[in-house]
């Protein structure tokens, strides 16, 4: 009997106190008596202290109108990577075009990083050569040329390392410095 009151009281106090969580009170008025000697008690009420709230612009104010920002919107959009990324988004995109104003566009390039160009990949460099058609024996130049061991040792015997294994390793070196692999498969492909 005592247990079920305990747990009985214990849920009402969990219980309130989670709706005081997810309900604060508001601020409510208060009243208080102002006591004055020559005339009798008034009441007078008191409204809690209200902080002065200045407009805040969020996220989902700042707009692609057609219509310049205001100095308090960008000063949120430099502030904030999340909104600045968001624009960028919108920027590229197609979607937007003929709502970006000129001054808009400017500001957020003036705030991006410059774009560098990129790097060609592997692929371009190759023009069209795939490591994986390659034979034996231009593998075994390819691999000489780039200084990979072309032989396995295996409980004392060497034996010459597979076409798989001489691919793979090709592969990862051209993964890793396409500037450097590509012109030797280049060169020796074509002398062949």
């Amino acid at each position: 009997m005592e247990d079920m009151l305990l747990a009985t009281a214990l849920f009402i106090v969990y219980f309130c106190f989670t709706c005081c969580l997810l309900n604060p009170p508001k601020a409510t008025a208060t009243t208080a008596t102002v006591p004055t000697t020559s005339q009798p008690k008034a009441e007078e009420v008191v409204d809690a202290p209200q902080v002065p709230q200045q407009e805040e612009v969020s996220k989902e104010a700042i707009a692609i109108d057609g219509n310049d920002w205001t100095e308090q919107e960008r000063a949120i959009i430099a502030e904030s990577p999340a909104i600045l990324a968001d624009l960028h988004y919108c920027l590229n995109s197609t979607y937007f075009d003929g709502l970006w104003t000129e001054n808009n566009m400017e500001f957020l390039k003036s705030l991006l990083p410059p774009v560098t160009p990129e790097e060609p990949t592997a692929h371009d460099l190759l023009d069209g050569i795939e490591v994986e058609q390659i034979t034996l024996r231009q593998a075994r130049k390819i691999a000489k040329r780039l200084n990979i061991k072309q032989t396995v040792t295996n409980h004392g015997k060497k034996k010459d390392k597979p076409l798989d294994w001489l691919k793979r390793e090709i592969r990862q070196r051209l993964e890793k410095s396409p500037k450097a692999v590509a012109p030797v498969i280049h060169e020796v492909l074509s002398a062949a």
